[in-house]
């Protein structure tokens, strides 16, 4: 939904949610007119299980996941990724050997160093796995 709305030229509109619970962002996600939701595990109270939660009651409404990972951190990446993130907000991301490691914690092989682990965000990799199986 995010990134049709990007390339169609529109205005993304989005909230941005610090706390868990997911009858809380499945009530997010039902507000009319948005098409994300960023989930702020750095300064939210959100763990790695409430990040998989959030994303995937998002996903479930239509509107683009996006997490914000505590911590600069590849293993954030993956699990984000892994739980159905269509995106990641890395939290003081400054420079260049910075953003080419989230790039290689972003990516599989050979590009990156992501293992292909698709039981958490099975709504986004099935459709890709013949890709991932001939690699």
């Amino acid at each position: 939904p995010l990134r049709n709305e990007l390339q169609a030229g529109k205005t993304a509109s989005g909230v941005w949610n610090t706390l868990p619970g997911t009858a809380l962002v499945r009530t997010i996600a039902s507000t009319p007119g948005i098409s994300w939701v960023l989930i702020d595990a750095e300064h939210g109270q959100l763990n790695d299980t409430n990040i998989y939660e959030h994303a995937t009651a998002t996903a479930s409404r239509g509107i683009s996941p996006i997490v914000r990972i505590p911590v600069d951190d590849g293993w954030w990446i993956k699990s984000a990724l892994d739980s159905g993130a269509h995106g990641v907000v890395i939290p003081l991301a400054h420079n260049a050997p910075t953003f080419r490691a989230v790039v290689r914690a972003s990516k599989y092989p050979p590009i990156g160093i992501r293992g292909f682990g698709p039981m958490k965000s099975h709504h986004h990799c099935l459709c890709r796995l013949t890709r991932h199986r001939a690699d």
